[in-house]
């Protein structure tokens, strides 16, 4: 009975729950504002939530590691289920580089952001 308990605690630890990544580079390539899907599974805790995140590409801010600057939960299911696929994405996100440091995120029908930053490093992050 032990070995099916641990067996099932280890089927629900999943190291990457991404889902879905897409890398959008500044126009002066200094910046990549990284959007990505992730889905975790279990018994009353499945969640899927999309995070967009920036990383300064010499290293310079935040020791090159990405900065989640927007997220929001999204809703299930997906079409590829724990799967890293094109399929999942949210097709209503839109990453725009207004120029070498202003983001925007689009998404035209509505949702309610768990974390929304508006100014990263020198980037400012407008959301529409």
């Amino acid at each position: 009975m032990a070995f099916v308990a641990l067996t099932l605690l280890a089927a629900c630890n999943d190291d990457d729950p991404t889902v879905w990544r897409k890398n959008v580079p500044s126009p002066d390539g200094a910046w990549v504002a990284t959007a990505r899907t992730d889905q975790w599974g279990g018994f009353g805790s499945a969640y899927i939530e999309t995070t967009v995140s920036l990383r300064k590409v010499d290293g310079t801010v935040n020791g090159g590691k990405p900065f989640d600057v927007f997220d929001y939960p999204s809703d299930g299911p997906l079409p590829k289920p724990y799967v890293l696929s094109d399929e999942n994405a949210d097709p209503d996100l839109r990453l725009i580089w207004l120029g070498s440091s202003h983001l925007k995120i689009e998404h035209p029908t509505e949702i309610i952001p768990d974390l929304e930053v508006a100014r990263y490093s020198n980037v400012d992050i407008s959301f529409k």
